[in-house]
C-alpha cells in the first residue's frame, strides 16, 4: 500500500512537471512568434526577387555562392556539435566492452570531425586575409 502511494506520487509529479513544461512552451510560442504576413494582392503578378539574408539581394551566381559559403560555416559548427555528442555517447557506451575496435573507430570519427571543422574554420580566415590583401569582398 505504501509502495503504491509512492509510485502514484512519483507519477503525479512527473505528470505535473510535464504539464508545466507544456504550458511554458505554449506561452513562449504564443508570445514570441513572428507574424507571417501571407496576404498578397492576387491582381498584381507575384515575381519575388532572389533574396538572401534580410537586406541583401542576390544579383548573380557569385553572390549566391557567397551566401552559401557564409552559411556553410554555421552548418559545419552544428555538424561538429552533432558528431561530438554522438561520438561521446558511443565512446561511453563502448568503454566497458572488450571490443577495442569500436573505441578506435569512434576516436577516429571524432578526430576526423574535428580536423574537418578546423579546415573549414581555417578556410574562413584564409578568405578574410585574401579579402584584406586584395580588397575584393568574397563573403
Amino acid at each position: 500500500m505504501v509502495l503504491q502511494k509512492k509510485e502514484n506520487s512519483k507519477h503525479g509529479k512527473l505528470k505535473s512537471s510535464s504539464l508545466f513544461a507544456f504550458l511554458l512552451l505554449t506561452i513562449y510560442h504564443l508570445l514570441f512568434t513572428t507574424p507571417v504576413n501571407a496576404q498578397i494582392n492576387v491582381a498584381t503578378p507575384f515575381n519575388p526577387p532572389l533574396v538572401g539574408p534580410p537586406g541583401r539581394e542576390l544579383e548573380g551566381v557569385g553572390k549566391f555562392v557567397s551566401v552559401v559559403l557564409a552559411n556553410a560555416y554555421i552548418i559545419a559548427g552544428v555538424l561538429l556539435l552533432f558528431f561530438i555528442i554522438i561520438t561521446g555517447i558511443q565512446l561511453i557506451s563502448s568503454a566497458g566492452s572488450d571490443d577495442r575496435q569500436k573505441v578506435v573507430k569512434w576516436k577516429a570519427t571524432l578526430t576526423t570531425a574535428i580536423i574537418g571543422f578546423l579546415i573549414i574554420f581555417a578556410s574562413y580566415w584564409i578568405i578574410q586575409i585574401i579579402e584584406l590583401i586584395t580588397g575584393i569582398h568574397i563573403l
